[in-house]
Protein backbone atom coordinates (compact mmCIF):
# COMPACT_ATOMS: atom_id res chain seq x y z
CA UNK A 1 0.00 0.00 0.00
CA UNK A 2 1.15 3.57 -0.97
CA UNK A 3 0.94 5.80 1.87
CA UNK A 4 4.05 8.16 2.04
CA UNK A 5 4.56 10.40 4.79
CA UNK A 6 2.95 13.30 5.42
CA UNK A 7 3.79 17.20 4.49
CA UNK A 8 7.03 17.23 7.47
CA UNK A 9 5.31 20.94 8.07
CA UNK A 10 1.75 20.19 8.46
CA UNK A 11 2.61 21.43 11.97
CA UNK A 12 4.52 24.88 11.17
CA UNK A 13 3.45 28.38 10.47
CA UNK A 14 5.99 30.62 8.35
CA UNK A 15 4.25 34.18 7.30
CA UNK A 16 1.43 33.76 8.83
CA UNK A 17 0.22 30.83 6.85
CA UNK A 18 -0.27 27.83 8.52
CA UNK A 19 1.04 24.36 6.61
CA UNK A 20 -1.57 21.64 6.69
CA UNK A 21 -2.35 18.60 4.42
CA UNK A 22 -5.82 17.11 3.80
CA UNK A 23 -7.08 13.97 4.18
CA UNK A 24 -10.06 13.80 1.97
CA UNK A 25 -12.38 10.65 1.88
CA UNK A 26 -14.40 9.57 -0.63
CA UNK A 27 -16.65 6.58 -1.88
CA UNK A 28 -16.49 6.06 -5.86
CA UNK A 29 -13.46 3.61 -6.18
CA UNK A 30 -10.58 4.40 -8.54
CA UNK A 31 -8.84 2.10 -10.68
CA UNK A 32 -4.90 0.83 -10.23
CA UNK A 33 -4.11 0.27 -14.16
CA UNK A 34 -1.53 -2.24 -15.38
CA UNK A 35 1.07 0.74 -15.70
CA UNK A 36 0.49 0.85 -11.83
CA UNK A 37 -0.47 4.09 -11.71
CA UNK A 38 -4.05 4.94 -10.39
CA UNK A 39 -6.48 6.52 -11.93
CA UNK A 40 -10.22 7.96 -11.77
CA UNK A 41 -12.22 6.25 -14.52
CA UNK A 42 -14.51 8.93 -15.56
CA UNK A 43 -11.99 11.63 -14.92
CA UNK A 44 -14.16 13.83 -12.83
CA UNK A 45 -11.76 13.12 -10.11
CA UNK A 46 -8.34 12.86 -11.59
CA UNK A 47 -5.65 15.17 -10.20
CA UNK A 48 -7.08 18.21 -11.96
CA UNK A 49 -10.15 18.55 -9.75
CA UNK A 50 -8.02 18.41 -6.82
CA UNK A 51 -5.81 21.13 -7.34
CA UNK A 52 -8.88 23.04 -6.01
CA UNK A 53 -7.71 21.91 -2.55
CA UNK A 54 -4.04 22.77 -3.13
CA UNK A 55 -4.91 26.71 -3.30
CA UNK A 56 -5.43 26.00 0.53
CA UNK A 57 -3.71 22.76 1.76
CA UNK A 58 -0.25 21.68 1.03
CA UNK A 59 -1.11 18.09 0.28
CA UNK A 60 -4.21 16.32 -0.66
CA UNK A 61 -4.40 12.22 0.50
CA UNK A 62 -7.42 10.98 -0.99
CA UNK A 63 -9.07 7.97 0.76
CA UNK A 64 -10.87 5.80 -1.33
CA UNK A 65 -11.52 1.95 -2.49
CA UNK A 66 -9.28 0.86 -5.31
CA UNK A 67 -9.70 -1.94 -8.08
CA UNK A 68 -7.11 -3.62 -10.34
CA UNK A 69 -8.32 -2.70 -13.56
CA UNK A 70 -7.04 -3.80 -17.30
CA UNK A 71 -6.23 -2.00 -20.03
CA UNK A 72 -5.07 1.78 -20.15
CA UNK A 73 -6.58 4.83 -18.90
CA UNK A 74 -5.95 8.44 -20.26
CA UNK A 75 -2.97 10.53 -18.62
CA UNK A 76 -5.41 13.30 -17.59
CA UNK A 77 -7.34 11.09 -15.70
CA UNK A 78 -4.57 10.24 -13.60
CA UNK A 79 -4.71 10.96 -9.77
CA UNK A 80 -1.59 11.38 -8.28
CA UNK A 81 1.25 13.22 -8.62
CA UNK A 82 3.87 15.50 -5.98
CA UNK A 83 1.36 16.60 -4.18
CA UNK A 84 -1.62 14.45 -4.38
CA UNK A 85 -1.65 10.97 -2.91
CA UNK A 86 -4.46 7.81 -2.85
CA UNK A 87 -4.46 5.71 0.47
CA UNK A 88 -6.00 2.51 -0.80
CA UNK A 89 -8.91 0.53 0.79
CA UNK A 90 -9.95 -2.79 0.35
CA UNK A 91 -12.16 -3.05 -2.89
CA UNK A 92 -15.65 -4.23 -2.20
CA UNK A 93 -18.78 -4.17 -4.54
CA UNK A 94 -22.30 -4.22 -3.01
CA UNK A 95 -23.63 -4.43 1.00
CA UNK A 96 -22.05 -8.50 1.13
CA UNK A 97 -18.69 -7.88 -0.09
CA UNK A 98 -18.82 -4.56 2.29
CA UNK A 99 -20.14 -6.71 5.54
CA UNK A 100 -17.06 -9.11 4.89
CA UNK A 101 -14.31 -6.58 5.00
CA UNK A 102 -15.95 -4.22 6.96
CA UNK A 103 -13.35 -4.97 10.13
CA UNK A 104 -10.58 -4.14 7.37
CA UNK A 105 -11.87 -1.31 6.41
CA UNK A 106 -12.79 0.40 9.83
CA UNK A 107 -8.76 -0.37 11.01
CA UNK A 108 -7.28 0.91 7.46
CA UNK A 109 -9.77 4.37 8.07
CA UNK A 110 -8.76 4.09 11.86
CA UNK A 111 -4.48 3.92 11.08
CA UNK A 112 -5.09 7.06 9.12
CA UNK A 113 -6.23 9.37 11.57
CA UNK A 114 -3.64 11.70 12.74
CA UNK A 115 -2.91 14.88 14.51
CA UNK A 116 -2.58 18.37 12.81
CA UNK A 117 -4.39 17.71 9.70
CA UNK A 118 -7.74 18.51 8.33
CA UNK A 119 -10.42 16.32 7.10
CA UNK A 120 -13.10 16.80 4.66
CA UNK A 121 -15.51 14.19 3.91
CA UNK A 122 -17.71 13.88 0.45
CA UNK A 123 -21.22 12.44 1.73
CA UNK A 124 -23.55 10.20 1.76
CA UNK A 125 -20.74 7.38 2.11
CA UNK A 126 -20.06 4.50 3.99
CA UNK A 127 -16.67 4.96 4.13
CA UNK A 128 -17.76 8.86 5.01
CA UNK A 129 -19.94 7.78 7.82
CA UNK A 130 -17.25 4.99 9.48
CA UNK A 131 -14.59 7.72 9.24
CA UNK A 132 -16.73 10.86 10.59
CA UNK A 133 -17.70 8.59 13.97
CA UNK A 134 -14.07 7.53 14.19
CA UNK A 135 -13.19 11.56 14.35
CA UNK A 136 -16.13 12.59 16.54
CA UNK A 137 -15.16 9.63 18.84
CA UNK A 138 -11.84 11.66 19.07
CA UNK A 139 -12.92 14.60 19.15
CA UNK A 140 -11.45 15.95 15.52
CA UNK A 141 -13.24 18.30 13.65
CA UNK A 142 -13.58 17.41 10.09
CA UNK A 143 -15.83 19.12 7.28
CA UNK A 144 -18.53 17.74 5.17
CA UNK A 145 -19.41 18.36 1.15
CA UNK A 146 -23.02 17.23 0.94
CA UNK A 147 -23.52 15.91 -2.56
CA UNK A 148 -26.88 14.10 -2.56
CA UNK A 149 -29.80 12.22 -0.35
CA UNK A 150 -29.65 8.01 0.07
CA UNK A 151 -33.24 8.76 1.31
CA UNK A 152 -34.44 9.19 -2.45
CA UNK A 153 -31.60 6.86 -3.71
CA UNK A 154 -33.34 4.11 -1.54
CA UNK A 155 -36.54 5.26 -2.53
CA UNK A 156 -39.67 2.76 -3.95
CA UNK A 157 -38.31 3.52 -7.36
CA UNK A 158 -34.59 3.52 -6.76
CA UNK A 159 -32.33 0.72 -5.94
CA UNK A 160 -33.49 -2.85 -5.35
CA UNK A 161 -32.22 -4.82 -2.69
CA UNK A 162 -34.17 -7.03 0.06
CA UNK A 163 -33.22 -4.35 3.04
CA UNK A 164 -34.16 -1.44 0.75
CA UNK A 165 -36.88 0.27 3.44
CA UNK A 166 -34.21 -0.21 6.12
CA UNK A 167 -31.51 0.99 4.59
CA UNK A 168 -33.23 4.29 3.51
CA UNK A 169 -33.97 5.02 7.50
CA UNK A 170 -30.37 3.99 8.30
CA UNK A 171 -28.56 5.90 5.37
CA UNK A 172 -30.90 8.91 6.27
CA UNK A 173 -29.78 9.08 9.99
CA UNK A 174 -25.99 8.58 8.74
CA UNK A 175 -26.18 11.18 6.87
CA UNK A 176 -27.81 13.36 9.26
CA UNK A 177 -25.47 12.62 12.22
CA UNK A 178 -22.28 12.87 10.24
CA UNK A 179 -23.73 16.29 9.33
CA UNK A 180 -24.90 17.59 12.36
CA UNK A 181 -21.33 16.18 14.21
CA UNK A 182 -19.39 18.35 11.47
CA UNK A 183 -17.77 21.56 11.90
CA UNK A 184 -18.46 22.79 8.70
CA UNK A 185 -20.60 21.98 5.87
CA UNK A 186 -20.65 22.49 2.07
CA UNK A 187 -23.61 21.55 0.13
CA UNK A 188 -23.79 21.33 -3.39
CA UNK A 189 -27.37 22.89 -3.69
CA UNK A 190 -28.84 26.02 -2.85
CA UNK A 191 -31.62 24.62 -0.16
CA UNK A 192 -32.86 21.23 -1.20
CA UNK A 193 -30.02 19.24 0.81
CA UNK A 194 -29.49 21.75 3.35
CA UNK A 195 -33.49 21.40 4.20
CA UNK A 196 -32.88 17.50 4.60
CA UNK A 197 -29.72 17.61 6.23
CA UNK A 198 -29.47 20.56 8.47
CA UNK A 199 -25.79 21.87 9.96
CA UNK A 200 -26.09 22.50 13.69
CA UNK A 201 -26.88 25.42 15.00
CA UNK A 202 -23.81 28.27 15.07
CA UNK A 203 -21.72 25.93 12.38
CA UNK A 204 -20.33 27.13 8.92
CA UNK A 205 -22.24 26.21 6.02
CA UNK A 206 -22.21 27.34 2.18
CA UNK A 207 -23.00 26.41 -0.99
CA UNK A 208 -21.27 25.80 -3.83
CA UNK A 209 -21.72 22.63 -6.47
CA UNK A 210 -18.85 20.35 -6.99
CA UNK A 211 -18.99 21.24 -10.97
CA UNK A 212 -16.98 24.14 -11.72
CA UNK A 213 -16.36 24.13 -15.75
CA UNK A 214 -13.75 25.30 -17.66
CA UNK A 215 -14.09 28.29 -20.36
CA UNK A 216 -13.76 25.83 -23.08
CA UNK A 217 -17.20 24.44 -21.63
CA UNK A 218 -19.52 26.99 -22.83
CA UNK A 219 -20.21 27.71 -26.00
CA UNK A 220 -20.47 31.75 -27.46
CA UNK A 221 -24.38 31.80 -27.95
CA UNK A 222 -27.68 29.77 -27.32
CA UNK A 223 -28.46 27.20 -30.14
CA UNK A 224 -31.04 28.71 -32.80
CA UNK A 225 -34.18 26.44 -33.72
CA UNK A 226 -36.26 27.69 -36.59
CA UNK A 227 -38.75 25.42 -36.66
CA UNK A 228 -37.35 23.02 -39.13
CA UNK A 229 -36.36 20.50 -37.43
CA UNK A 230 -37.35 17.05 -39.16
CA UNK A 231 -36.23 14.56 -36.39
CA UNK A 232 -35.15 15.33 -32.74
CA UNK A 233 -31.43 14.20 -31.59
CA UNK A 234 -32.21 13.83 -27.51
CA UNK A 235 -29.32 12.95 -25.43
CA UNK A 236 -28.71 11.45 -21.77
CA UNK A 237 -26.02 10.95 -19.38
CA UNK A 238 -25.69 8.47 -16.59
CA UNK A 239 -24.34 5.54 -15.41
CA UNK A 240 -25.82 2.54 -16.11
CA UNK A 241 -24.57 0.54 -12.68
CA UNK A 242 -27.94 1.11 -11.14
CA UNK A 243 -31.10 2.42 -12.51
CA UNK A 244 -30.45 5.80 -10.68
CA UNK A 245 -31.18 7.72 -14.10
CA UNK A 246 -34.39 6.03 -15.33
CA UNK A 247 -33.12 4.82 -18.71
CA UNK A 248 -36.35 2.66 -18.96
CA UNK A 249 -38.35 5.84 -18.50
CA UNK A 250 -37.01 7.54 -21.08
CA UNK A 251 -37.11 4.53 -22.93
CA UNK A 252 -40.64 4.58 -23.13
CA UNK A 253 -41.55 7.64 -23.50
CA UNK A 254 -39.07 7.56 -27.00
CA UNK A 255 -41.65 4.81 -27.90
CA UNK A 256 -44.72 7.40 -26.82
CA UNK A 257 -43.53 9.68 -29.29
CA UNK A 258 -42.53 7.19 -32.10
CA UNK A 259 -46.36 5.84 -31.78
CA UNK A 260 -47.62 9.77 -32.38
CA UNK A 261 -45.19 9.80 -35.26
CA UNK A 262 -42.87 12.02 -33.91
CA UNK A 263 -39.60 11.07 -35.18
CA UNK A 264 -36.46 11.59 -32.60
CA UNK A 265 -33.37 9.60 -31.78
CA UNK A 266 -31.43 9.23 -28.43
CA UNK A 267 -28.18 8.60 -27.18
CA UNK A 268 -27.15 7.62 -23.97
CA UNK A 269 -23.23 8.20 -22.60
CA UNK A 270 -22.74 5.97 -19.55
CA UNK A 271 -22.17 2.34 -19.17
CA UNK A 272 -22.85 -0.21 -16.06
CA UNK A 273 -24.04 -3.70 -16.09
CA UNK A 274 -28.17 -2.62 -17.06
CA UNK A 275 -26.94 -1.23 -20.15
CA UNK A 276 -27.66 -4.52 -21.98
CA UNK A 277 -30.76 -4.88 -20.29
CA UNK A 278 -31.82 -1.20 -22.16
CA UNK A 279 -30.54 -2.33 -25.14
CA UNK A 280 -32.62 -4.88 -25.29
CA UNK A 281 -35.51 -3.17 -23.99
CA UNK A 282 -35.03 -0.36 -26.95
CA UNK A 283 -35.28 -3.57 -29.21
CA UNK A 284 -38.68 -4.98 -27.41
CA UNK A 285 -40.46 -1.42 -27.69
CA UNK A 286 -39.06 -1.33 -31.54
CA UNK A 287 -37.17 1.22 -31.26
CA UNK A 288 -33.54 -0.35 -31.21
CA UNK A 289 -32.42 2.03 -34.67
CA UNK A 290 -33.29 4.79 -33.01
CA UNK A 291 -31.43 4.61 -29.63
CA UNK A 292 -27.77 4.46 -29.37
CA UNK A 293 -25.75 3.52 -25.94
CA UNK A 294 -22.61 5.09 -26.37
CA UNK A 295 -20.99 3.48 -23.13
CA UNK A 296 -18.51 5.36 -21.29
CA UNK A 297 -17.14 8.58 -22.55
CA UNK A 298 -14.37 10.22 -20.70
CA UNK A 299 -15.33 13.52 -19.39
CA UNK A 300 -14.69 17.03 -21.17
CA UNK A 301 -14.32 17.21 -24.47
CA UNK A 302 -15.22 13.61 -25.60
CA UNK A 303 -18.66 14.50 -23.92
CA UNK A 304 -19.18 18.12 -25.52
CA UNK A 305 -18.77 16.20 -28.93
CA UNK A 306 -22.08 14.75 -28.33
CA UNK A 307 -23.76 17.30 -26.43
CA UNK A 308 -23.37 19.92 -30.12
CA UNK A 309 -24.88 17.25 -31.79
CA UNK A 310 -27.79 17.00 -29.82
CA UNK A 311 -30.99 19.42 -29.66
CA UNK A 312 -32.09 18.63 -26.23
CA UNK A 313 -30.89 17.51 -22.80
CA UNK A 314 -32.90 14.80 -21.04
CA UNK A 315 -32.40 13.71 -17.42
CA UNK A 316 -35.15 12.71 -15.44
CA UNK A 317 -33.53 10.88 -11.86
CA UNK A 318 -35.03 9.13 -9.82
CA UNK A 319 -32.25 10.71 -7.44
CA UNK A 320 -29.99 13.45 -7.63
CA UNK A 321 -28.04 15.87 -5.85
CA UNK A 322 -26.59 18.64 -8.62
CA UNK A 323 -26.09 16.64 -11.73
CA UNK A 324 -23.23 17.60 -13.13
CA UNK A 325 -24.25 16.18 -16.90
CA UNK A 326 -27.00 19.00 -16.77
CA UNK A 327 -25.26 21.66 -15.85
CA UNK A 328 -22.79 20.89 -18.64
CA UNK A 329 -25.16 20.67 -21.52
CA UNK A 330 -26.53 24.08 -20.45
CA UNK A 331 -23.25 25.41 -20.91
CA UNK A 332 -23.73 24.16 -24.57
CA UNK A 333 -26.99 26.04 -24.95
CA UNK A 334 -29.10 23.20 -25.02
CA UNK A 335 -32.82 23.06 -23.92
CA UNK A 336 -33.17 20.67 -21.20
CA UNK A 337 -36.10 18.43 -19.71
CA UNK A 338 -35.60 16.98 -15.98
CA UNK A 339 -37.23 15.55 -13.09
CA UNK A 340 -38.47 16.86 -9.84
CA UNK A 341 -35.89 15.78 -7.84
CA UNK A 342 -33.15 16.74 -5.55
CA UNK A 343 -30.97 20.07 -6.99
CA UNK A 344 -32.97 19.85 -10.52
CA UNK A 345 -35.42 22.61 -9.94
CA UNK A 346 -32.44 24.40 -8.86
CA UNK A 347 -31.37 24.45 -11.94
CA UNK A 348 -34.47 24.71 -14.51
CA UNK A 349 -37.83 26.25 -15.18
CA UNK A 350 -40.78 24.79 -13.55
CA UNK A 351 -42.11 24.24 -17.48
CA UNK A 352 -39.46 21.95 -18.14
CA UNK A 353 -39.71 19.33 -15.06
CA UNK A 354 -41.24 15.84 -15.26
CA UNK A 355 -42.37 13.87 -12.16
CA UNK A 356 -39.87 10.81 -11.44
CA UNK A 357 -40.81 7.73 -13.27
CA UNK A 358 -43.49 9.07 -15.29
CA UNK A 359 -42.54 7.80 -19.00
CA UNK A 360 -46.23 10.01 -20.18
CA UNK A 361 -45.75 12.82 -18.49
CA UNK A 362 -42.24 12.66 -20.24
CA UNK A 363 -43.38 12.04 -23.70
CA UNK A 364 -45.99 14.89 -23.26
CA UNK A 365 -43.45 17.39 -22.54
CA UNK A 366 -40.86 16.62 -25.08
CA UNK A 367 -43.80 16.46 -27.61
CA UNK A 368 -45.17 20.61 -26.33
CA UNK A 369 -41.30 21.70 -26.37
CA UNK A 370 -40.33 20.12 -30.18
CA UNK A 371 -43.45 21.98 -31.36
CA UNK A 372 -42.31 25.31 -29.87
CA UNK A 373 -39.32 26.56 -31.68
CA UNK A 374 -39.59 29.93 -29.58
CA UNK A 375 -39.84 28.42 -26.53
CA UNK A 376 -36.42 26.02 -27.38
CA UNK A 377 -34.88 29.29 -27.87
CA UNK A 378 -35.84 31.11 -25.11
CA UNK A 379 -34.97 27.97 -22.91
CA UNK A 380 -31.33 28.10 -24.89
CA UNK A 381 -30.79 31.30 -24.00
CA UNK A 382 -31.92 30.99 -19.87
CA UNK A 383 -29.95 27.70 -20.30
CA UNK A 384 -26.72 29.30 -21.19
CA UNK A 385 -26.76 31.89 -18.91
CA UNK A 386 -27.88 29.95 -15.52
CA UNK A 387 -24.77 27.91 -16.32
CA UNK A 388 -22.52 30.83 -16.53
CA UNK A 389 -23.00 30.61 -12.50
CA UNK A 390 -20.78 27.51 -12.42
CA UNK A 391 -17.70 28.80 -13.62
CA UNK A 392 -14.50 28.33 -11.76
CA UNK A 393 -14.40 31.95 -10.57
CA UNK A 394 -17.99 32.38 -8.87
CA UNK A 395 -17.91 29.02 -6.97
CA UNK A 396 -14.20 29.01 -6.02
CA UNK A 397 -14.75 31.95 -3.82
CA UNK A 398 -17.07 30.12 -1.48
CA UNK A 399 -15.20 26.82 -1.96
CA UNK A 400 -12.14 27.99 -0.01
CA UNK A 401 -14.01 29.82 2.22
CA UNK A 402 -15.34 25.96 3.32
CA UNK A 403 -11.56 25.02 3.38
CA UNK A 404 -10.39 27.70 5.54
CA UNK A 405 -13.02 27.08 8.15
CA UNK A 406 -12.10 23.17 7.96
CA UNK A 407 -8.56 23.90 8.14
CA UNK A 408 -8.81 26.79 11.20
CA UNK A 409 -10.96 24.35 13.16
CA UNK A 410 -8.04 21.72 13.60
CA UNK A 411 -6.41 22.07 16.73
CA UNK A 412 -2.81 22.22 15.82
CA UNK A 413 -0.39 20.07 18.55
CA UNK A 414 3.01 20.80 19.72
Amino acid sequence: MKSGPLNKTSQTTTDDRIYMDLIYVYEAPFVRATDGNIYSVGGNFSSRMFQRYLEVFDHVYVITRVRNAEGTFPEDNRVENEHITVWPLPHYSGMLQFTGKYLAIRKELKSHIRPNCAYILRVPSIIGTIMGRLLYQQKIPYGVEVVGDPYDAFGPNGIQHPLRPVLRRKLRADLKRAVANAEAALYVTRNYLQERYPASSGKFQTHASNVSLVDDAYVDQPKHFNGDTKEFNLISVGALAQMYKSPDIVLQAINQLHNNEIKCRLTWLGDGKYMDDMIQLSKELGIGKYVSFEGRINSGENVRVYLDKADIFILVSKTEGLPRAMIEAMARGLPCVGSHVGGIPELLDNEVIVPAGDAEALAQLLKKVMNNSAFLNNQSARNLEVAHSYSHEQLSHRREEFYHKVKSSVRIEN
